[in-house]
């Protein structure tokens, strides 16, 4: 996104176009914070996950064609974006604790990087998390692809990184 001013003087947001930039920016996988007799040391769980998941695609796909953190050119970034020829697939990482909840988080994104206007329409939209697939997540995928007359809606579970 970037500001513009109008005619009259108001201030504007335009949309910047889609534009592919391979690579990644990696982002900190642990965190240190100090307080008063207190050293406390976190895991940021999603960008470790970006980072496996990353280097796994990279090593399929090859570096030019895995972008981590991919910009959309409306103001959001794609947690990992890949190209296959003029295809891509993008693919969003939450740490929740159930199915239900990663799907839930990441699905309004997942559509809003693929169809909101100005957007690359992606072939298939994955969600990665942690928690395994349960019978019910099963079957909400499956009637997503159905429902969507298509089968571009994936998850995935850290454990196939």
């Amino acid at each position: 996104m970037s500001r513009d001013t109008d005619s009259s003087g108001r201030q504007t947001l335009t949309a910047k176009k889609f534009r592919w930039s391979p690579g990644n920016n990696p982002r900190v996988v642990r965190a240190n914070f100090e307080r008063p007799e207190q050293d406390i040391g976190a895991v940021l769980r999603h960008n470790k996950l970006q980072a496996a998941l990353f280097t796994y695609l990279e090593s399929v796909h090859g570096e030019k064609n895995v972008s981590g953190e991919q910009d959309c050119g409306n103001g959001t970034h794609i947690d990992i974006a890949v190209k296959n020829g003029s295809r891509y697939i993008y693919y969003e990482i939450k740490t929740g604790l159930s199915a239900r909840s990663c799907i839930r988080e990441a699905f309004g994104q997942l559509m809003e990087y693929a169809f909101w206007p100005g957007a690359r329409e992606a072939q298939e939209l994955t969600i990665v998390g942690e928690p395994c697939l349960d019978k019910d997540a099963r079957k909400y995928l499956e009637r997503l692809r159905k429902k969507s007359r298509s089968s571009n809606f994936h998850s995935r579970t850290s454990s196939s990184i």
